[in-house]
């Protein structure tokens, strides 16, 4: 996809010249960079995917115990949005609000240890 000014003729998305993918999702048109492997997929290792997995097992615990969003959020004095972006990948997650998390959730210790290893990695 080449999106051109119609003044300059320069790209609009210059990331995406250097090698980066153009993704539209709706009106919206996003510019995404990560690491692929030889087969064009992410990298298991990459940051991208621990952060990806992280996301939708916090989501998964949350719907497991019938908890809302916005419930949760206002227990920990969050904005549902923060935990919304968490939870959809669109943000990374400090430390200290993933342990937040897992305590609220009551996630046992070597299943939160396994967590917190993928932030570790990041």
């Amino acid at each position: 996809m080449q999106c051109r000014s119609r003044d300059t003729g320069a790209s609009i998305f210059p990331a995406a010249d250097a090698g980066a993918t153009l993704l539209t999702i709706g009106p919206v048109t996003h510019v995404v960079t990560e690491e692929k492997g030889p087969n064009g997929m992410p990298e298991p290792g990459s940051p991208s995917v621990h952060r990806r997995l992280l996301a939708a097992e916090l989501r998964r615990l949350r719907e497991e115990r019938d908890l809302t969003g916005e419930d949760v959020a206002e227990s920990l004095g969050w904005s549902a949005s923060k935990l919304s972006r968490i939870e959809l990948s669109r943000t990374g997650i400090k430390a200290a609000d993933l342990a937040s998390l897992l305590t609220a959730y009551g996630v046992p210790e070597e299943h939160r240890a396994e967590l917190e290893r993928l932030v570790e990695r990041r």
